[in-house]
């Protein structure tokens, strides 16, 4: 079981033939993140932000991922600790995809998040 969690945009095309404008949604990020990574996001504060944020602006959850990002870069023997057993889901992965949503949240503002858990 996992998280996908997408950004979408609205993008606009216009129709030469009809001269008329078509508004399109387009995902422009997509992840997939394993669910055993669930207790680190709730200890790191992310949780609800990469969760429960379904229809909410990529800009509403920046401070919130970039606080947790922080929080675990900064105790990294903590985390470890909360690995799952099969390593399906290590601390390195939790970090690494945190740092992409937060990379992609920046460089889409305006997009809106889709989840599917």
């Amino acid at each position: 079981m996992s998280l996908d969690f997408y950004l979408e945009s609205k993008i606009t095309i216009i129709n030469w033939n009809t001269q008329s404008w078509i508004t399109e949604k387009q995902d422009v990020f997509g992840i997939n993140i394993t669910h055993n990574l669930n207790k680190m996001w709730e200890k790191a504060g992310c949780y609800n932000a990469l969760y429960l944020s379904e229809n909410k602006c990529a800009s509403e959850i920046i401070s919130s991922l970039k606080s947790a990002f922080l929080t675990m870069k900064e105790n990294p023997q903590f985390y470890t600790l909360l690995e799952s057993d099969n390593k399906w889901g290590t601390y390195q992965t939790a970090l690494n995809s945190l740092n992409e949503i937060i990379e992609a949240c920046e460089l889409n503002l305006h997009s809106l998040i889709k989840i599917s858990k």
